[in-house]
């Protein structure tokens, strides 16, 4: 539990302080995917392991999967945008939770549909491409 409250804590100072580029950045993405395990699965094996919080083994249940399933999803839509509209520039806006996710999962679709990701706020790739 302490360390879900010190991610979080992290994660917040590092969301309301920092410039788009910093929240844009591996560290922060590496930051949020820490916090967001430790609350969607690691918080579960606490409920798990102590008897006295049974009765909301169920709801971490759901919240575990929902976590992967909705990132999952989201990620299946921008592709499909994505693969609608072939060469077209689409912006994709989200929580800062979630770009990790999204990141890692579209980056295994970018040879396959023929995008590669930009990050607002960063140096873009080769104009080329």
């Amino acid at each position: 539990m302490a360390t879900y409250d010190s991610l979080t804590a992290r994660l917040n100072a590092l969301g309301s302080t920092q410039p788009l580029a910093v929240l844009n950045s591996a560290a922060a993405d590496s930051l949020a995917q820490r916090r967001q395990n430790s609350q969607y699965h690691q918080l579960k094996t606490i409920v798990d392991e102590n008897e006295g919080l049974r009765e909301f083994r169920g709801f971490y249940e759901v919240n575990e999967r929902y976590w992967d399933i909705r990132n999952q999803a989201m990620a299946r839509n921008i592709a499909r945008y994505v693969a609608l509209y072939p060469g077209r520039r689409l912006v994709v806006l989200c929580g800062f939770n979630h770009r990790y996710y999204l990141r890692l999962e579209l980056l295994k679709r970018e040879s396959e549909l023929h995008f590669w990701l930009r990050d607002l706020g960063r140096p873009q790739p080769d104009a080329g491409r």
